[in-house]
């Protein structure tokens, strides 16, 4: 094997190795485990607040489960769960759809004044640690397709120790996307190649190819396909009254515009 083939290999494998979710810093990648409690703690403080007799509830790590008959669970199917955490959360489903998510972040119950034990959802929420385009498909096309499909199915009821909310595309609901840290829009960019760059090395003639010729062709229309495809599923959503809302720390938005209000200055 020539030495010109053999850079091109490690120059692929290399590509390849880069895209394992680091932070854009460089850095070593805050546990995801702390951008969930930031979450979950903006949620409490935005909806801590009791107005016209309405009250929320905000429930983390909340997870998915198939059942074989329709309707809620009661709460002695999960009074052990439910005893050693009062304010956890499951959410029950017939659907047999595959794809469904097993579990989301954050999700907020909204009870009204005149029955404080049965609410309806409002808002679910997917924390990412670092936003960038890989962990926004993959909070769209996975979770945000989950939330459809449980909409979908009438049977589909979060369950908690003192009642249950339903989840139905009756009312507004909010899909968020909860970030800590906000990648650059140039570094974004690159991003985008760099996954496509990835998925093609899994077709073994085009690592054929590029050991060939030195290099990895990708066609631009792979990544505008892409985001076609996020568009697409964002329209389709609007049909059940969801709104997505991506949030980013406060800290990390402010660094994020005076990094790029320092690039426009020595700009201009």
């Amino acid at each position: 094997v020539s030495e010109q083939l053999k850079d091109a290999a490690t120059q692929c494998l290399q590509m390849d190795l880069s895209n394992d979710g680091s932070s854009f810093g460089g850095g070593a990648q805050k546990p995801g485990v702390n951008c969930e409690k930031q979450c979950i703690e903006f949620l409490k403080e935005k909806k801590g607040t009791k107005l016209g007799g309405e009250r929320h509830l905000v429930f983390e790590n909340v997870f998915v489960l198939r059942t074989s008959k329709p309707g809620r669970l009661n709460g002695s199917d999960h009074r052990t769960q439910w005893e050693k955490d009062p304010e956890s959360a499951v959410i029950t489903t017939v659907s047999d759809r595959t794809g469904i998510c097993s579990e989301f972040d954050g999700v907020v119950v909204k009870l009204p004044a005149t029955n404080e034990q049965q609410g309806y959802v409002t808002e679910i929420w997917e924390s990412k640690t670092t936003l960038d385009p890989r962990s926004i498909m993959d909070a769209i096309v996975k979770k945000l397709s989950s939330v459809r499909s449980l909409m979908e199915e009438e049977s589909s009821v979060l369950v908690y120790k003192d009642g249950f909310a339903s989840i139905t595309p009756g009312c507004t609901t909010t899909f968020g996307i909860f970030g800590t840290e906000l990648m650059p829009v140039d570094k974004a960019a690159s991003k985008m190649k760099n996954i496509s760059c990835h998925e093609a090395l899994g077709d073994i003639n085009v690592v054929l190819e590029a050991l060939e010729m030195g290099m990895i062709q990708i066609d631009s229309s792979v990544i505008t396909e892409k985001i076609v495809t996020l568009r697409h599923i964002l329209q389709e959503m609007r049909n059940f009254n969801v709104v997505v809302l991506i949030l980013v720390g406060f800290e990390a938005l402010s660094a994020a515009t005076a990094k790029n209000e320092k690039r426009l200055s020595c700009n201009q």
